[in-house]
């Protein structure tokens, strides 16, 4: 639901949000390894350089379960609302601010097991509440209160992956479906299928090369495809 955008209508989510977070582990197993992972924040809930208009706070958290080595299991929960503020005239003539806040609703389940340099991981995540119609990009767009009522209240999506050595920590095989559903419909779901593959000249150097074929039902054209390589350093 998050990444550069939000569904919301929020400013652009490039940074972080101002919060307090407590996390720690627990439950060592008889071999020290500790089996339950916990995460709890709350949060201004308006995003990067943008103050609280509703004066609403963002509650968000997680516990994650660890069996078996490599192996993690996740709930993830967020509780919050989003708020845009703008200036209305009373009967009077008298101008003040108004702000309208939108609530958001959002769990995600989660899980990934390594072994063997293999990696297989998969997210479900839905979200339920409205948005503003304008993405905040500029500072006035922050006035804009219009709700977009056409994709609803809804929303979710999901994505699983497997990454497999064909070279032990060399080269790697990948594949990856990945939907999201922006009114919780199939008539508007985006759905990528992607297949690639990474390569490690040493440590700090690895090329990655990946082809994604695309169904989005939201463009008249449903079908395209996209090529992507990248070279990536580390220091």
């Amino acid at each position: 639901m998050s990444y550069f955008a939000d569904r919301s209508g929020a400013v652009s989510s490039n940074g972080r949000d101002l919060g307090l977070q407590v996390q720690g582990d627990f439950l060592k197993n008889a071999a020290g390894r500790n089996l339950i992972h916990y995460q709890v924040g709350v949060f201004n809930g308006q995003g990067i350089n943008t103050k609280d208009l509703d004066q609403r706070k963002d509650i968000v958290g997680g516990v994650w379960v660890m069996p078996v080595e490599g192996m993690r299991i996740g709930v993830f929960g967020s509780e919050g609302s989003y708020a845009r503020q703008e200036k209305v005239t009373d009967a009077t003539g008298a101008t003040h601010n108004e702000s309208r806040s939108l609530p958001q609703h959002r769990y995600a389940l989660s899980a990934e097991y390594k072994f063997s340099d293999w990696t297989v991981r998969s997210e479900y995540i839905h979200s339920t509440g409205k948005a503003f119609k304008t993405t905040y990009t500029t500072g006035a767009d922050a006035t804009k209160t219009e709700v977009n009522e056409a994709i609803g209240n809804k929303a979710d999506g999901v994505y699983a992956l497997v990454i497999a050595p064909v070279i032990k920590q060399k080269l790697y095989a990948k594949a990856r479906y990945d939907l999201y559903r922006q009114s919780g419909h199939w008539g508007d779901s985006r759905t990528q299928y992607e297949v690639g593959a990474n390569y490690l000249f040493n440590k700090n150097i690895q090329l990655n090369a990946e082809y994604a074929r695309i169904n989005d039902r939201t463009l008249a054209s449903h079908n395209y495809d996209m090529v992507d390589v990248q070279l990536d350093f580390r220091f």
